[in-house]
């Protein structure tokens, strides 16, 4: 339990993985697509060292 950041931080270090996926959804602006939003991405890397590739 607790915040998405800090969770996925401890499943990180307790399985020693190298890598992240973070998911994305596609914001709505008057019912219709807007923009790519990343899901917790940012408060999730904050809590790990791992090097980070964003791509639109």
């Amino acid at each position: 339990p607790g915040r998405p950041g800090e969770v996925v931080a401890q499943v990180i270090k307790r399985t020693q993985c190298d890598s992240l996926f973070a998911g994305a959804h596609m914001s709505h602006v008057d019912g219709r697509p807007s923009a790519i939003v990343v899901s917790h991405a940012e408060e999730i890397l904050r809590h790990t060292d791992i090097p980070v590739v964003i791509q639109p």
